[in-house]
């Protein structure tokens, strides 16, 4: 069933809550959910993420004060067990399903819809649909891999992992929900949830570090770009305890755009580092016109450095080039205590690998 309901004059508890556009773009996760009862009162997920969603001080506790869907029939038929789907002009949909859930979806704005293609729909694509539903439910997390100093052995900081928690409990691992979100056009709503946890970390455990990955199809978005650089720009007592790291790929695809974010990342009191150099052959041109704080030496490098003399001969010179720069370097995926060894010896700044340990829940 489909309703088309009215747009109604925005009530003054909206207008007394109208909030400015970066605190606006925490809400832009693009879903948010609640449970109802029959009786129609209303339970938020998430009542903060809701209410800066619905650009209101508080979310409604009522179906009939939720000011998106005001035709009773709408929730005769949901409370029936009838999936009911309302649009409004103001890009909101509301879709409620027979276990007594709504979701309220944001939709492309039609700026976006006369400059990008829309994303594809995940219509019948399970994986996409159950990060659709996580990101809507808040069953994303963290799980957290140490980073060391090679000094001492003390935690630097720690590399923040997507995890999506399914509806039975299982932790779903990133293989089974990146591709989706690729295929969705999802990526850069999980970049954004990825962002909001760390930063929700961050603002609970004042004596932590952390650093996220941020995709290349999040920066080239120019709408998911912007709302994540809003979001790390409203946190600078945080952002400055937070890394972000892009891939090799995006210097070398686009150097221009990547720079540009880079330059944002910073002035926002944030770090950069580079992900998984030497992946993908970055020009020195690229390292030169990224502002970096860090080189992350891709793996492969590491492993069996020890005995293989062209791995040790590319870390050191590696390092060599980012202590020239005024950059840090961080070895990755160092699974050996020989391997830990040889990068002391080289004196490189950080290692991160299961040597140091596994990516895991920080239980929080």
């Amino acid at each position: 069933m489909k309703f088309q309901a009215t747009n109604p004059t925005p009530s003054s508890e909206a207008k007394a809550g109208a909030l400015c556009p970066a605190e606006n773009a925490l809400g832009l996760l693009q879903a948010t959910a609640c449970q109802i009862d029959r009786r129609g009162n209303l339970t938020w997920i998430d009542p903060i993420k809701a209410a800066l969603f619905l650009q209101v001080k508080t979310p409604p506790v009522h179906f009939d004060s939720l000011d998106l869907a005001v035709e009773g029939a709408a929730f005769e038929a949901m409370r029936l067990g009838a999936g009911v789907t309302i649009r409004r002009p103001s890009d909101l949909e509301v879709i409620a399903d027979a276990a007594h859930r709504i979701i309220v979806f944001r939709a492309i704005s039609a700026l976006a819809r006369d400059h990008a293609p829309l994303p594809p729909k995940p219509a019948n694509d399970t994986q996409a649909m159950m990060l659709q539903s996580a990101l809507a439910d808040n069953r994303m997390c963290l799980f957290r891999q140490p980073i060391i100093s090679t000094a001492d052995n003390s935690v630097v900081r720690w590399e923040c992992l997507s995890r999506l928690i399914g509806l039975d409990g299982a932790i779903v691992q990133p293989s089974e929900f990146i591709p989706a979100a690729e295929r969705a056009g999802l990526v850069g709503q999980l970049d954004i949830e990825s962002l909001n946890l760390a930063l929700s970390a961050l603002s609970r455990e004042d004596t932590i570090n952390l650093s996220i990955n941020v995709s290349a199809g999040t920066i080239a978005d120019s709408s998911a770009c912007q709302d994540y650089l809003d979001i790390l720009s409203y946190n600078p007592t945080i952002s400055n305890r937070l890394t972000i790291e892009i891939t090799e790929t995006i210097a070398i695809h686009d150097l221009d755009s990547a720079a540009r974010f880079g330059r944002c990342v910073r002035a926002s009191g944030a770090r950069l580092a580079l992900d998984d150099f030497g992946e993908g052959h970055t020009s020195f041109r690229s390292i030169r016109a990224l502002p970096l704080d860090e080189i992350k030496i891709d793996g492969v490098y590491v492993e069996d450095i020890g005995s293989r003399e062209d791995n040790r001969a590319f870390v050191i010179a590696i390092d060599q080039l980012a202590r020239g720069l005024g950059m840090e370097t961080v070895a990755e995926r160092v699974e050996t205590a020989q391997e830990a060894g040889v990068l002391r010896e080289i004196g490189v700044i950080g290692q991160q690998g299961f040597f140091y340990g596994r990516p895991r829940s920080s239980g929080k």
